[in-house]
């Protein structure tokens, strides 16, 4: 094809136009933005002057990317103090695509980061002056907020945030975040805002601003009793944009997916596994695992045994740790040394502050009754005095 001189000419002069405009970061990027990428961009850029909004474009359609580049226009227009808060597990992917496609380096933070570089953390975030862009899992975006209070924040994106959805009747950590970032310009990124019940809008909603649906009542009675389905999308124009997959198909290709099952058997070492990790899972009373939260973490052990006896090991290891330390001490808090591996699998299902508490009057019971007949912990076998009384082989309680 031949080049159009007159069309290469207005695209240089537009690029130099673009460069002298608040808009710049749309050159400073390594990637080619698709069109509907610059219109979310565009009302993200319009809806920070009221609190932010919700970036709902359908899987594969690049978010991150929308995210990214309102990230650049806010760095850019002065922004120094940025804080990205998502699932444990993506926290390595943003740092790379972060330095990849935007040249923006951030860094990851964490309990045992902090506590073991204090200091530098402190100097790094404390510096008014110096731009900090700090990635953090749900749980800990709240307790660096706490932990660091004179830290201005500018900016914050929520990324998978429809983990957060029930902010009001959830878990801490949604409840946590919401209450601790209240009047910072922020944006939400998922692609299935609405999962259950429209309920699911009012709580996503409230992160950006309590006041644009109100009381959870109020909207019920409005939108969810009521049925008024086009004044609700009328309420939900300024702070949630939704790009479909059938809106951009004439300019991007999808690969067509096919889901294929596959059957398996267990060798007989692979059973064993299984049958002695359920044995233990179903045990009465399980201190190796904390009470409030142990459905959920049963499920993620199980999810992890059917994928993985090397992370199923590790995992144990963390547990057998957590035992070692309730018994030195009568406060689980100090049980959470060493789960920061085992966390990077539960971040998604659980809340992390189901470590951090007391033990439940039932527990602290029973573990008080067990020491006053002569029980004690090696971390793999329990024994009864006389010590030479096995009561039971290789457990974790």
């Amino acid at each position: 094809m031949e080049s159009n001189l007159l069309l290469e000419q207005y695209s240089w002069y537009k690029k130099q136009q673009l460069a002298k405009a608040p808009f710049e970061c749309l050159l400073n990027a390594d990637i080619e933005p698709n069109p509907h990428q610059v219109n979310a961009f565009c009302a993200a850029i319009q809806a920070l002057k009221t609190g932010g909004i919700i970036l709902a474009d359908e899987v594969g359609l690049g978010k991150t990317i929308e995210a990214g580049l309102v990230l650049n226009y806010i760095l850019d227009n002065g922004a120094k103090k940025v804080l990205i808060s998502l699932p444990a597990t993506l926290r390595k992917q943003w740092e790379v695509e972060l330095l990849e496609k935007f040249g923006r380096q951030a860094v990851i933070l964490d309990r045992y980061t902090v506590e073991h570089d204090l200091a530098n953390v402190q100097t790094h975030l404390g510096n008014a002056d110096e731009v900090s862009i700090v990635i953090a899992s749900y749980d800990y975006s709240s307790k660096l907020i706490k932990r660091f209070p004179h830290v201005k924040w500018d900016f914050l994106i929520i990324d998978e945030a429809h983990n957060l959805r029930n902010v009001f009747h959830g878990t801490k950590r949604a409840k946590n975040l919401y209450d601790l970032t209240h009047g910072i310009p922020k944006i939400l990124l998922t692609a299935t805002p609405l999962q259950n019940s429209l309920t699911d809008l009012h709580g996503l909603v409230s992160f950006i601003d309590p006041r644009i649906f109100g009381s959870e009542k109020v909207f019920n009675r409005r939108f969810v009793d009521g049925c008024d389905y086009e004044e609700l999308k009328q309420e939900l124009l300024p702070v949630l944009y939704r790009t479909l997959r059938r809106d951009v198909g004439k300019y991007m290709a999808f690969s067509k997916r096919t889901c294929i099952t596959v059957d398996f058997h267990l060798s007989a070492e692979e059973k064993e596994l299984y049958d002695v990790t359920n044995d233990f899972l179903r045990r009465d009373p399980l201190y190796s695992i904390p009470n409030a939260n142990r459905g959920l973490i049963i499920l993620v052990i199980r999810k992890l045994l059917a994928s993985s006896s090397f992370a199923l090991i590790e995992t144990f290891e963390v547990l057998e740790k957590r035992l070692e330390k309730l018994y030195e001490g009568t406060k689980s808090a100090y049980a959470q040394e060493g789960f920061d591996l085992f966390w990077g699998f539960v971040e998604d299902e659980i809340d992390e502050d189901g470590f951090n508490e007391y033990d439940d009057e039932e527990t602290a019971e029973k573990k008080q009754a067990r020491r006053k007949k002569g029980f004690y912990v090696t971390g793999t076998v329990r024994y009864k005095a006389p010590y030479d009384e096995k009561v039971h082989d290789g457990s974790l309680y």
